[in-house]
């Protein structure tokens, strides 16, 4: 990631801990995510770091997310709604009130959870997608209180048929029409389903071709709305390497920038 520019030389504060940064300022921890709506943008990293911005990223103020793992993922769904990820898939947490508050959702502990999240996906503050690493997909209509579980993506240990494949990343445009990224871990080639009925059906995406022999294809999205364009952060290693954008194709195929600090 670009060192964001125009950072205000305020210290921001460290996440858990009641103190502030003092050297180097305004902080000194890795970040690994940043994503914006309108003018409000997030960006969060190591540590349980979460740093907000009100003026388009001019200054930043710290968060106190509540955590201490490394937060990975970050999207803004509305300038007060923001949902965070991290801690190999067992942290996630979502505010309602520009990041002064976060409530945890899904799994309880903190390390060694039985169902990682891979990504997820809000299209509301009540309506989300999580998919998981076993490949599983979770909906909640009420911001995280409850979860119910859709189809698994197929080729996954979650699907009916089984197989060995992933969950990488998920998006979703409404409560009905997502799509899902699985890949192998092993040779890291991707495959992705589109779903019309939020995830009870899932139907497989030709990929376009890799540009070379030995190098699968990455992947970075946005979230799109008729308002404005929320970004949730980078696809996590959908696999290794770049994907050409395809001709007429709405899907944005980058490759994966370096974290780094503020």
């Amino acid at each position: 990631m670009s060192v964001l520019a125009g950072l205000s030389l305020a210290n921001v504060n460290v996440s858990k801990s009641g103190w502030a940064w003092g050297n180097p300022t305004p902080q000194g921890r890795t970040l690994r995510s940043i994503a914006f709506s309108g003018g409000v943008g997030y960006a969060v990293g190591y540590g349980g770091t979460a740093l907000s911005t009100t003026n388009a990223g001019l200054s930043w103020n710290g968060l106190t997310t509540g955590t201490s793992v490394n937060l990975e993922r970050v999207q803004a769904l509305a300038p007060a709604t923001v949902i965070v990820g991290g801690g190999g898939g067992c942290v996630t947490r979502i505010s309602e009130d520009g990041g002064q508050v976060f409530k945890r959702i899904f799994n309880v502990a903190e390390s060694g959870c039985s169902e990682p999240v891979a990504a997820f996906s809000f299209i509301s503050p009540k309506i989300g997608f999580l998919l998981l690493a076993n490949g599983s997909v979770e909906q909640t209509t009420d911001g995280g209180e409850t979860f119910s579980r859709r189809t698994g993506i197929p080729g996954t240990a979650a699907s009916s048929g089984g197989g060995g494949m992933v969950g990488t990343d998920i998006h979703f445009l409404t409560a009905t029409a997502g799509i899902a990224i699985v890949s192998d871990p092993n040779s890291g080639a991707s495959a992705a389903y589109t779903t019309p009925d939020g995830g009870v059906s899932w139907t497989p995406v030709a990929l376009p071709a890799r540009r070379e022999a030995g190098m699968p294809a990455s992947s970075s999205a946005c979230h799109a709305s008729s308002s404005s364009k929320r970004c949730c952060g980078s696809i996590s290693a959908a696999s290794r390497g770049d994907m050409p954008k395809k001709p007429g194709s709405n899907w944005s195929m980058s490759s994966i920038n370096p974290a780094a600090k503020l």
